[in-house]
């Protein structure tokens, strides 16, 4: 069998809105929508996938999430294991080291993960409020 015929007989499973953090790259991405897009790097964090044809957020990507962590930390803010992390809170830690003139990014990917989480097993266990 060929590779475009595997394909073709692939029936994909629907789209799922779902974050995945990336331990190699240190960092998360989170889709909320599946459509053609292209990326649009808004600061040495924070990167935005934007619609093709209508420009509008579909998804995004922030790295540095161990930084993020700590940044929380600062204020008190502490992820403890086994607890589902509002993606929100990332954001929220980027408002801090942004610049002025990027907040409105951070905001808007804030407004579009709400209700979406990520369980912190999935994120660096030495920053987390327990041990593993």
């Amino acid at each position: 069998m060929k590779l475009h015929d595997f394909l073709e007989a692939t029936d994909p499973q629907g789209f799922e809105p779902k974050p995945f953090y990336s331990p190699e790259g240190d960092a998360l991405t989170f889709f909320v929508a599946d459509r053609d897009h292209y990326a649009e790097r808004v600061d040495e964090l924070l990167t935005v996938f934007l619609d093709m044809e209508t420009d509008e957020l579909v998804g995004w990507k922030i790295k540095g999430i161990r930084r993020l962590i700590t940044v929380l930390g600062t204020f008190d803010l502490v992820i403890e294991h086994g607890e589902d992390v509002p993606l929100g809170l990332f954001f929220l830690a980027g408002l801090t080291l942004t610049q002025e003139k990027f907040r409105a990014f951070y905001e808007r990917c804030g407004q579009a993960s709400k209700g979406a989480t990520l369980t912190s097993r999935e994120l660096p266990g030495e920053l987390l409020g327990a041990a593993r």
